[in-house]
Order: C-alpha cells, then sequence, then structure tokens
C-alpha cells in the first residue's frame, strides 16, 4: 500500500485524477473511496477532462456506500432502519425492571428522543468494538469520577447492548456498525479485490473499525491512501503506523480578508456586495464556495446575496433542518388546531390561523386562489367582528348562513358565478382533505399516512408549489413519514393525539432536506461539510462564530464525558480537532479567502479565525486588528421626530361638519387630534382579531350586558331588596361566556368569569343595597339617544339611569378603578383658555346629560351624572364619580363653563384653519395609541 501526505494547496482530486489506471476510456477498474459524496462529481468532471469524450467512469463511493457493497457481498442481512431500532429498544425499555429516567419516558413519544440517543451510543460502542464486559468494567474504575445516577445510565446501556444485538441476530438484520465491523473483520472475503487500483483519500477522523479496515489494506499491492495535510494529521497517520510521501506545493499563504458584522443579515449584504462585481465580469464559476456553518444563513443567503442570480448560477448543497421550513410551521398550526380540539370543537383563532396560512388560503377553487383567498378572510373577518364563540364545529362553520352571506357578499362581480352551495362545499372540501381526517387517528401509521396525504393535496391542489423551494421540503417530509409508516414504529398506538403530534415533531428535527446539489457550475453554496476534500480558488466563509464554528458544545449522549474518555470514545476535544482540521484545509488551500462573522456583546468569533488571523497579523507586522477587520456598520438615525400635523381640506371640513360626534370621538381629540384624524376622518383602526381569547374590552361588554339584562327585567318601579339577587346575576354572566364562547371557558377565561361574577355580586350586595332605605327606581338599561347641539349632533349610548329621592342620575359602568382618568377638575377650567382644557378626563357624562335632556324632554339642571368604577377594590359608595359635587343637585355655573368648552372643541373639530396636530402629552397618550406606526412614536414609554 502506498500513502501520500498533500499539501492543502493542491488539488486532491486533480492527484487522484493523475493516478488512476484505465485501458483507453475504461477507468472503471478504480475504486476511489472518500469520507462523503460530493467530491465524486468533482473527480468525474476532473476524468472527464482528461479524457475528452466518451468513457467508462471510475467507481467512486463515500466510506458508508463502500462498506455497505462489501458488506453485502459476504453477508445477506438487511439494514436495519433506526426509527425500526427505536422501536426495538422501546420494547426492551418497557422490559426493564428499572427504566431508563424511572417513569418520564414510559410512552414512546417521550421515549422517541432517548431512544435516538441510546441507539447511536449502542453503535458507537459496536463500530469502536467495545465489548459489554468493557462497560460493566467502567463503574468500578470510576466510582469516584462518576456520579450515581450516570452509572445507573451505563448499567442500563449494558442491558440494552446484550438484548439489542441478539434481537437483531436473531432477526438476522444488520446496522451501519454491525456492517463496519464486519467489512473490517472480513475484508479479504470480499469482492473488493476485484479492482485494479484502490484508492482511498481525504480521511481524518477514523473509527476503529476504519483503522481496522486500512490496516489490513496495508499489504494489498493496488491499494493508496491520500491523507491532507492539516492540524493534527500526524496523530492520524501515526495510529495507522504509516510513514507516507509527501506532495509539496509552492510557498504561499491565501490573501485573507476579515468583515465583522452586527447581525447575519449584514453579512450577507457585505458578500452581495463582493460578489456582483465578480458576477458582472463574467468571473463566477465551480470554484468559487459560498461555505454555510450555519444552515440558517441558506435563505437569507438567497433572498439578499443571490436575489439577481438564475437557477443555472449557483448550486447549493447543504442539509437544511426540516423543522425551520414553512412545511413545518404549516403543520404546526394543523398540531395546535387538532390537540386544542375538544370534543369535535375547535379554538378559532387556531383555525384561523391553520386557515390563513398561505398554503391553506391559497388552495385551488376552479383553477384560481383567490376564491379561497377571499373564503377566509371573509370567515376572519365574520369573526371578528361579532362577540363570537372561542370554540365552534367545523359544521358550524359549513352550515353558517350569515357567514356564507358574507362571503358572497365579499366576492367580486368577474366570481358573480360562484353560488352559496359552491362555497360553502368548497370550505367542506378542504376541511374533508386537510382537518376532518386527524380527529380520529388509528396508529402512527394511519397518522403518517394521514400527513402524507395531505401535504400531497397541499403540493397538488395550492399554489405552494410555485414556491422554488416547497417540492424539496415537500419530498423530504413525505420521506420522513413514509420511513415513520413502514417502520416497526407503524403499529404503536397512543391515547391522546398529542402523542402522535409529538413523536412527529421530534422526528422531524433530527431531519434535514439535502440539498444534494450536483451541477458543478456556478457559484457553489455548501455546509461545511460539503468541502471536505474539495480545493476552491475563492471561499466566502459566513458565520464564523465561536458558536457555531466548531459547534461542539452540544454532548449528545447518555454516556457521561468521563466514561467516554475511559472507554476510548470520540469527545469533544475530537470533535474541535475534526473542525479545526476541515476549516485549516479548506482555507490554506484557496488563494482568496473572506471570512465573515458577527461581533458583538452576546457574540465572539471563532477560535479558528482567531488563529488565522494572528497568523495574517504576524506576516503583514502588525498587531492592529482595525487594519485586518473591515467592520460594517449600520447608519442608524436615532432622531425621534415629532409627528407631523395634517392640515384640513375644505372636503374634510365638510365630512367633519356632517358626522355624529360621540363622547368617546370627543375624548379622542380632546387627547390627540391627530389619532381624531386617523380614527374619524380616515377611519382606520387596528384590525380584530376573532378567537384571541378575552381582553379588557370583552370584559366592560359582559359586565354591561350582564347589568343591562339584569335591571332591564327591573325598570319603572322602586328597588326592594327582593330586586337583589346574587345567584341570578352569576348566572347571567355564565350565560353570557356560553352564548359568546362556545361553552364555560377553561384556564384563564374561567378565572376572568369568576371574577365577573363575584365583582357583580359584590355590586348589588354591598353598593347597592345599603342604598335601598331610598327610594331608587332604575328608569333605563343600555339605551341608545341622539341630540342636536347648536349646530352638531351628538349620539350615544347611556348605560343606565336611575331616579333617586326624585332627582335622576345618568350612570357609566367603568371596570377601572382611575378616576383620575374620568374626572373633570371644574376649578381648573377656563373656556377662553385652550391649554386648560387638559383638566377634563372625559366628556362622557356631559354628553350623555345632553342626550338625554333631549330625548326625554327634561331639563339638564335636573339632571347629574355619575361613572361608577366597578375596577374599585371596595365595593360601596366610594364607586361613585359624580360630574358635579355639589350636594343635591348640579352646578348651574359648571355645567355652563363644561358646554361652552363642548361647542368650542366641535367648532375647532371642524375649522379648516385648525390643523390636526399631535397630543401634548406623548407620555401619557402615545403608549396606548393604535396609531404608533403611522406617527413614529413607538418610542414613547409611560
Amino acid at each position: 500500500m502506498k500513502t501520500y501526505l498533500l499539501s492543502p494547496r493542491l488539488s486532491l482530486v486533480d492527484e487522484i485524477a493523475d493516478e488512476l489506471v484505465c485501458e483507453g476510456p475504461d477507468f472503471s477498474g478504480n475504486l476511489v473511496v472518500f469520507p462523503g459524496k460530493r467530491p465524486a462529481h468533482y473527480l468525474r468532471k476532473a476524468v472527464a477532462a482528461r479524457t475528452g469524450g466518451a468513457h467508462l467512469p471510475p467507481v467512486i463511493l463515500s466510506m458508508d456506500e463502500f462498506v455497505d457493497r462489501a458488506f453485502e457481498s459476504v453477508d445477506e442481512r438487511p439494514k436495519l432502519d433506526p426509527l425500526d431500532a427505536v422501536a426495538l429498544l422501546y420494547d426492551i425499555h418497557c422490559s426493564m425492571n428499572q427504566r431508563i429516567g424511572g417513569k418520564d419516558f414510559s410512552v414512546l413519544d417521550s421515549f422517541f428522543s432517548v431512544g435516538l440517543k441510546l441507539y447511536h451510543d449502542l453503535e458507537e460502542l459496536v463500530i469502536e468494538q467495545i465489548s459489554p464486559d468493557r462497560i460493566r468494567g467502567i463503574s468500578a474504575l470510576a466510582e469516584e469520577t462518576i456520579p450515581e445516577l450516570s452509572n445507573q445510565r451505563i448499567a442500563s446501556l449494558e442491558f440494552f447492548y446484550e438484548r439489542f444485538y441478539k434481537k437483531i441476530q436473531q432477526e438476522g438484520l444488520s446496522t451501519r456498525s454491525v456492517r463496519y465491523r464486519t467489512v473490517a473483520e472480513r475484508l479479504e472475503e470480499t469482492d473488493t479485490h476485484n479492482y485494479i487500483k484502490i484508492i482511498f483519500a481525504g480521511f481524518f477522523a477514523l473509527t476503529l473499525s476504519e483503522k481496522m479496515i486500512f490496516r489490513k489494506l496495508d499489504k494489498w499491492e493496488n491499494v493508496s491512501l491520500y491523507f491532507q495535510d492539516g492540524p493534527y494529521i500526524n496523530e492520524i497517520l501515526s495510529q495507522l503506523e504509516v510513514a507516507p510521501e509527501k506532495r509539496e506545493a509552492e510557498e504561499g499563504f491565501p490573501s485573507v480578508g476579515f468583515m465583522s458584522s452586527p447581525d447575519t443579515h449584514g453579512q450577507v449584504f457585505a458578500l452581495a456586495d463582493m460578489i456582483k462585481p465578480m458576477r458582472d465580469k463574467g468571473g463566477i464559476d465551480e470554484n468559487i464556495a459560498v461555505v454555510l456553518p450555519s444552515a440558517g444563513t441558506l435563505f437569507p443567503l438567497l433572498r439578499h446575496g443571490l436575489p439577481d442570480f438564475n437557477e443555472r448560477e449557483f448550486n447549493i448543497s447543504i442539509g437544511y433542518p426540516l423543522s425551520r421550513t414553512p412545511l413545518f410551521g404549516f403543520v404546526r398550526e394543523l398540531m395546535e388546531l387538532i390537540t386544542g380540539a375538544a370534543d369535535g370543537r375547535i379554538h378559532i383563532a387556531e383555525y384561523l390561523a391553520f386557515a390563513l396560512h398561505p398554503y391553506t388560503k391559497n388552495i385551488y377553487f376552479n383553477g384560481s386562489a383567490e376564491t379561497t383567498r377571499i373564503i377566509f378572510h371573509a370567515v376572519e373577518a365574520y369573526y371578528a367582528q361579532r362577540p363570537s364563540k372561542s370554540f365552534i364545529t367545523l359544521d358550524e362553520i359549513e352550515s353558517d348562513k350569515n357567514l356564507v352571506a358574507l362571503i358572497m357578499k365579499k366576492l367580486p362581480e368577474d366570481l358573480a358565478h360562484i353560488s352559496e352551495t359552491d362555497a360553502r362545499n368548497h370550505i367542506r372540501e378542504i376541511h374533508n382533505k386537510t382537518l376532518r381526517p386527524f380527529f380520529e387517528i388509528l396508529n402512527v401509521t394511519d397518522f403518517s399516512l394521514k400527513l402524507v396525504g395531505l401535504l400531497s393535496y397541499v403540493a397538488g391542489q395550492s399554489t405552494a408549489k410555485l414556491h422554488p423551494l416547497f417540492m424539496p421540503f415537500c419530498e423530504a417530509f413525505i420521506e420522513a413519514l413514509e420511513l415513520i409508516a413502514k417502520s416497526r414504529l407503524g403499529e404503536k398506538r397512543f391515547e391522546e393525539r398529542t402523542g402522535y403530534f409529538t413523536l412527529f415533531t421530534r422526528y422531524l428535527m433530527t431531519r434535514r432536506a439535502p440539498f444534494e446539489g450536483t451541477p458543478l457550475r456556478g457559484l457553489q453554496a455548501l455546509g461545511i461539510l460539503e468541502t471536505r476534500n474539495i480545493r476552491f480558488d475563492r471561499v466566502f466563509l459566513l458565520d464564523a462564530n465561536e458558536d457555531i464554528l466548531p459547534d461542539t458544545k452540544r454532548e449528545d449522549s447518555l454516556i457521561p464525558g468521563a466514561a467516554r474518555e475511559l472507554l476510548g470514545l470520540s469527545t469533544y476535544r475530537d470533535r474541535d480537532r475534526l473542525a479545526a482540521y476541515y476549516f485549516d484545509v479548506l482555507i490554506k488551500g484557496a488563494s482568496d479567502v473572506n471570512i465573515f462573522f458577527v461581533e458583538s456583546s452576546q457574540r465572539e468569533k471563532s477560535r479558528f479565525v482567531e488563529k488565522i488571523l494572528w497568523e495574517t497579523q504576524q506576516r503583514k507586522g502588525s498587531i492592529k486588528e482595525d487594519r485586518a477587520v473591515r467592520n460594517l456598520q449600520y447608519r442608524v438615525d436615532l432622531v425621534n421626530p415629532d409627528p407631523a400635523t395634517v392640515c384640513k381640506s375644505a372636503e374634510i371640513a365638510e365630512f367633519l361638519r356632517g358626522l355624529s360626534y360621540s363622547a368617546s370621538s370627543i375624548d379622542t381629540y380632546l387627547a390627540c387630534p391627530l389619532k381624531f384624524y386617523y380614527r374619524y376622518a380616515l377611519k382606520l383602526t387596528e384590525k380584530e382579531e376573532a378567537g384571541e381569547g378575552i381582553e379588557r374590552s370583552d370584559i366592560g361588554i359582559i359586565v354591561h350586558r350582564a347589568l343591562a339584562d339584569y335591571f332591564g327585567q327591573r325598570l319603572g318601579r322602586p328597588l326592594t331588596e327582593r330586586d337583589i339577587n346574587a345567584n341570578e346575576i352569576t348566572e347571567r354572566v355564565k350565560g353570557i361566556f356560553e352564548e359568546s364562547y362556545g361553552g364555560v371557558p377553561t384556564g384563564s377565561g374561567y378565572l376572568i368569569m369568576k371574577q365577573i361574577q363575584k365583582r357583580l355580586a359584590d355590586y348589588l350586595g354591598n353598593y347597592l343595597t345599603p342604598l335601598l332605605p331610598e327610594e331608587m327606581t332604575m328608569i333605563e338599561a343600555e339605551a341608545d339617544m341622539k341630540a342636536p347641539f347648536h349646530d352638531f349632533r351628538l349620539r350615544g349610548r347611556i348605560d343606565a339611569a336611575q331616579k333617586r329621592e326624585g332627582r335622576i342620575y345618568i350612570l357609566d359602568y367603568k371596570t377601572s378603578a382611575n378616576k383620575s382618568a374620568y374626572k373633570i377638575a371644574f376649578d381648573k377650567l377656563d373656556p377662553y383658555q385652550r391649554e386648560t382644557w387638559s383638566a377634563i378626563g372625559s366628556m362622557q357624562l356631559p354628553v350623555y346629560r345632553i342626550l338625554y335632556s333631549h330625548e326625554r324632554k327634561i331639563e339638564r339642571s335636573c339632571l347629574n351624572a355619575m361613572f361608577l368604577m366597578l375596577g374599585m377594590a371596595k365595593m360601596n359608595r366610594d364607586i361613585e364619580l359624580p360630574l358635579f359635587h355639589e350636594e343635591g343637585g348640579t352646578s348651574a355655573a359648571d355645567s355652563v363653563v363644561i358646554e361652552e368648552i363642548l361647542l368650542r372643541l366641535l367648532k375647532e373639530i371642524t375649522d379648516p384653519a385648525v390643523p390636526f396636530h399631535p397630543t401634548p402629552d406623548k407620555k401619557k397618550n402615545c403608549p396606548i395609541c393604535d396609531f404608533t406606526a403611522i406617527c413614529g412614536t413607538q418610542w414613547v414609554q409611560r
């Protein structure tokens, strides 16, 4: 056997191509084995370039492919899939008296992740040829260094080791490690002898089984080993006991540039600025690599780094986590909806999240996705504009006539041919294909195949497939799901639907969409492992940060570190060495290198970058980092300008003169004229969300409705103690919740309901009952009223009105406890000094007096009004906040003042000469405003 050690500045592929033997154009007598698959594409191209015509290529395999081929020439046992292995391990786990993790992993979905780690550990023990006896002796050797719980894990590992491999032997199966070990023991019996020349190239980290294979190959004259020089390579050569012939290249160092940026997107933008001039000059080819140690940077690269490239100008070869794909988010929306369902009732917010997902709302109807989008946005509007239920059934959605009527109203004229039946059937069809199948699940196979059906439906019946990366993701998902369905896990069954979704999630977390790009044209976007054994002229390395390169902080093993060292298994130090080796070979093999990293208070550059930076500084004779590293900074304008004033046009002034003004609109203008402009002149409103739970505004609606219903049955007669019925108000609140939210709420909704019930019961018992010795009659409950006021029109809804001892009080219920937000400080008001009007908390009660006086033909001097602050801690007379505080009546002077201010406010609103200006008190008003994004005042805090 011949052994060679190549300088990283030499092309491993070219060196091998020059060594191949051939008979004319026939290279098939050569076997070349690399650690991975990608160098094969480059070697085939190199051979083709040398022959210049048709030829039979060499046999090129990855190490795994070589072992599989060699094994299958001497042993017929099929390979066990990891999913089947987990199923077998779970059965063994269930048979144990002392299980790993006790009761924590008693069900399959919780055991699954542990099962994968356990299988990986067992396979590592086999490939390193560690016997059960050595495992058994670990605890005795390291009683002080290994904690008791870890010793228990090691004991469990021995139990699994013996039973698992005995089981697969009985069933005539093999695993990856069993195959490696078998080939190492029986290499001479395999068909490997049939090749004229055998080359193993580019290896670094070797298992004991691989070392055994290489030692046996040492006696074969037709075998060559090629290594690339780099950190720690001498240790590998020493372990193999070989003395390689060195092949050197001309001395030299790559030109290295360093780019520091505040975030990932900064790296990508800087990369785009570098690549664009090269592309414009036609200098982009397969000898240029953009290396992505973190797959999360792939999409920023495609969106911003290569936005103008067509598909023939670049090639991707990287594994992208399925858990980061839009498809995973789509299935997660489905999971949350189904697992949150009870008795067929689903949460409306979760239903809308699923229905409005781009994959759902873009399902075709008669060849167009527009109709489905209109339908589901109409569904969203329908449940947002009504006091909708929190839970609902699919049948109720499909059969709701009012919903279908709204859908028909939303359809444009060119879709007028669609009937109500068509719309209803389309919704039902989508439900049948996407949601209904998952309410009944038989087992893991049934669940997996239903997900396959869902994804196939979306792929075939929606616009999803138009996205260039959808099909690779979808194919990877379906492949993973079919593996689950065909595995021994398929027959497993869960009592709860959540078990299936948990199993799916945990399995998909381990899977990647393999962008296995094969075209050797254009710029190469590669993962760090995909660069192994390939030399590039120019390298752009992104994400060169310590938490990514090397990414070795996670010890994904059940065997504790101390035990791994005693057993001779790889540790984080070995993975650090592996990363350092491939990084060094990649960088030193290039002519031009640009390294990008994020630098902030939370992140720092990789230790590998620090090493190269130090070497660069040594060659340049300067240790000043700012000369070697370019810092990318964003231009940030930290000025917070005031919102612009909006002038009134004649049209807007005319429009405003025709409005009917409510108290809330006047309060809005008083607080911020600009907010009034957005809300009432432009009619902008925050988008209402349906079914998102009970909000503060919902509490107010429930309280007002309950009190209106309660007192509505007691109008026109004096109240007595028999009218105070806490049970009745409690049941009324419960009934409102059932009507509005589809039943008695659970969780936080239930607590809110109980709180409202108690507050209203306290209102009746602790506030109203002590007043009953007075003669008290409820005369209004939830009354809509209108009234003219000089040249203007007012409108409003009065919560209640009551007569006490012959005087009328207008009541307004507030669920707040903050009196200062509504109080009017009359002693500070001057109608002719605009700046004093900030002493008005709310114009609500003055407006209500005007409305009531007009509607019921009663002099305003006979009317008082008050807020009842139901949010206060103690329910007594302190909850009252009267408009006027004079005992037994109203203040005529205060009434004149407030009505004069009201008139001036209305004139100001409609005066074209007075623009809409921003609030004078940003700290008070901006944090609670819906229009801060328009004004640019999101920065204001209380």
